[in-house]
């Protein structure tokens, strides 16, 4: 199913959009839950959409604290927005951030011209490096920003854990106080 949905994306035939090796290693690392009876549910298939999607550039442990809550509030959700809504909603941006898209491809191939103009040559590599590099930096800066964003997201998770753990032991020692009693 993957596959066939998400295979035009593959940089090449050999790349393997998911395999069973895979799908396994991200319900052992909590990314995403158990199947139920060996059988994957559609919110599996939404989850393990989101996963190939991060996972071009993000780290297994940024996938894991940026979907953390996603799984919790809204895998196997009875209520609204359940998961299929939030991934249809992220759908519908799509092409709005396609229009941006190509206005920034566009203006970098303006200051690619720029560029080319300030070196006084016209080495086909140089624009392509040029360009690459023009693109590339828009990618790290945004790639910087998402990572700082969910790093802030690691800190509130873990202070909320850490409340929690809190929360738990006090409960603990007032039992362990009125078995005493």
């Amino acid at each position: 199913f993957m596959e066939k949905h998400l295979g035009g994306l593959k940089r090449t035939d050999d790349d393997k959009v998911l395999t069973k090796t895979m799908i396994n290693n991200y319900a052992k690392n909590e990314l995403l839950p158990s199947p139920e009876k060996k059988k994957y549910s559609k919110d599996h298939v939404l989850l393990l959409t989101f996963i190939y999607y991060f996972k071009s550039f993000l780290t297994i442990g940024d996938i894991k604290t940026l979907t953390c809550e996603l799984s919790e509030k809204y895998f196997k959700c009875d209520s609204k927005p359940d998961l299929s809504d939030i991934y249809t909603s992220l759908l519908e941006c799509y092409p709005h951030i396609m229009d941006d898209f190509k206005h920034n491809i566009l203006n970098a191939l303006r200051l690619t011209e720029k560029c080319m103009e300030n070196t006084d040559t016209s080495d086909e590599y140089l624009e392509k490096f040029f360009f690459i590099s023009l693109l590339g930096l828009d990618v790290y800066m945004k790639k910087q920003l998402i990572e700082t964003m969910i790093d802030e997201m690691a800190d509130e998770q873990q202070k909320k854990n850490e409340a929690e753990k809190a929360t738990a032991k006090k409960s603990s020692d007032k039992d362990k106080d009125k078995d005493k009693d």
